[in-house]
């Protein structure tokens, strides 16, 4: 869970950005459309999409702006396609993937729809399984689909299995299972198409790291969401109230007692490595756990030594081993820079701190309100604050840095890609810029059409 007093970080997603359109000039809804460039500036697929999806193959999943008259079309998505780097058309997609989180999930197989056919391929568009009538449902691997009246779970090139009863299914990230649909309810098939959870609930939500979200049936009454471990034995599978999301090995979960829900750590095995005492948890992707105390205090923990840091006011994870902090009796605003070993490479006197990664942090002071520039880990300014905005977020190519960053020029903002040292490799002329991925990044420009 993420602690919601501890100071915040702003990481623009891998091209999934979740736009399409700017506020209005007038009645006309200004889109955002999406296309690659290179790192030297050259363009390999025009502007044209609303999203993009890299798999990691040189393909994409993409989704065309939808035009609607006069209207903003935040959040709605057409049906997605499969494209290669020059946008090409290479399949289409069943809408299945839609309910799939893209900058999360671990995707292994697509739902191409051909006609009134529907296929599973890989992520180069090319056919691993089918045809079948329809497809229902993806998530990891597992691919639930139905010919005729059938239903099967089928892995490619592994398995397929017969679900009875089945009238739907929801696609996920989970590699465990899948939620199904029956005349009695929601359950939970996994690997074997095997009842994990049987179909008596209204609603489930999907898998993660070995626990689901139910929502039982409970006649006439309101019901309320419980988790329930796939792994325990029957008696302690409701023994969580709450899990949030792992990482290293280690998840927060939380109990609740007479009313009062209390959160702590536990490993794979469900053993407690941080006994469930505060408001919240948060797993960093270090592996460490910031945790929240009924005082208002935050605090570092690292669950395998059980070394506890001091209490700090704010406290929040930048990337690699560093932290964000406000002391404990800090009277004004600013932030300071935090080793996980606790070293104090900087006290507070930051309104902002963003991670670039390679140990190098973009900043914001109070004599340059809106302004970033950057440092690196001993506090040295590499690059006085010119920067409306930086993206936290970048990836490496060739042992270098190409970091997204945003410029206010002629009164218009307007985003490239500077380097390490804060100079810029391809100058700031677009409305959207991406993370290099694959030697690819995306590039956004605004239009009304």
């Amino acid at each position: 869970m993420v602690i919601r007093k501890c100071f915040p970080i702003v990481i623009i997603l891998i091209w999934g950005t979740g736009l399409s359109c700017f506020p209005s000039h007038g009645t006309q809804p200004v889109k955002l459309k999406l296309g690659l460039i290179e790192s030297d500036g050259k363009t390999v697929m025009p502007a044209q999409f609303a999203r993009l999806y890299p798999t990691g193959t040189g393909f994409y999943i993409a989704y065309r702006p939808v035009k609607e008259d006069g209207l903003c079309t935040l959040g709605v998505r057409p049906e997605p396609i499969l494209v290669n780097r020059s946008g090409e058309i290479v399949a289409k997609l069943s809408p299945v993937i839609n309910s799939i989180d893209l900058n999360k999930a671990a995707i292994t197989y697509l739902a191409i729809s051909e006609g009134n056919k529907c296929m599973i391929g890989a992520l180069d568009g090319k056919v691993v399984a089918g045809p079948f009538d329809d497809c229902l449902a993806i998530s990891n691997d597992l691919c639930i689909v139905r010919s005729g009246s059938s239903c099967q779970l089928v892995i490619p090139g592994k398995s397929k299995k017969r679900l009875d009863d089945c009238l739907g299914a929801k696609s996920g990230n989970s590699s465990r299972g899948v939620a199904i649909k029956t005349k009695s309810g929601w359950g939970f098939v996994d690997r074997s198409a095997a009842m994990a959870v049987q179909p008596n609930n209204e609603d489930i939500r999907s898998e993660r790291d070995g626990f689901i979200q139910i929502l039982p049936k409970s006649g006439d009454t309101v019901s309320s969401w419980q988790t329930l471990d796939l792994d325990a034995k029957a008696k302690e599978q409701f023994r969580f109230y709450r899990v949030g999301e792992g990482s290293s090995g280690f998840i927060p979960a939380a109990v609740k007692t007479k009313g009062t829900v209390r959160w702590g750590v536990i490993d794979s095995k469900r053993n407690w490595q941080i006994q469930p005492k505060y408001n919240l948890v948060e797993i960093c992707q270090n592996g460490q756990a910031i945790v929240s105390n009924p005082d208002g205090s935050c605090q570092l923990i690292d669950p395998v030594s059980k070394k506890t840091s001091i209490k700090f006011k704010r406290l929040s994870f930048l990337g690699g081993e560093w932290f964000a902090f406000k002391s404990w009796d800090q009277k004004t605003d600013d932030v300071g820079l935090i080793h996980s070993n606790g070293t104090v490479a900087k006290t507070p006197m930051f309104r902002s701190l963003l991670y670039c990664g390679q140990n190098l942090f973009a900043f914001e002071n109070a004599d340059h309100v809106g302004k970033f520039g950057l440092m690196d880990q001993q506090g040295t300014i590499i690059k006085a604050p010119f920067l409306d905005y930086i993206s936290a977020a970048p990836l490496l190519k060739n042992g270098g840095q190409l970091i997204p960053a945003n410029i206010n020029e002629r009164n218009e903002k307007k985003w490239g890609w500077i380097n390490a040292r804060g100079q810029w490799i391809v100058k700031p002329k677009f409305d959207f810029a991406g993370p290099f991925v694959g030697g690819l990044a995306a590039f956004g420009l605004r239009t009304t059409d």
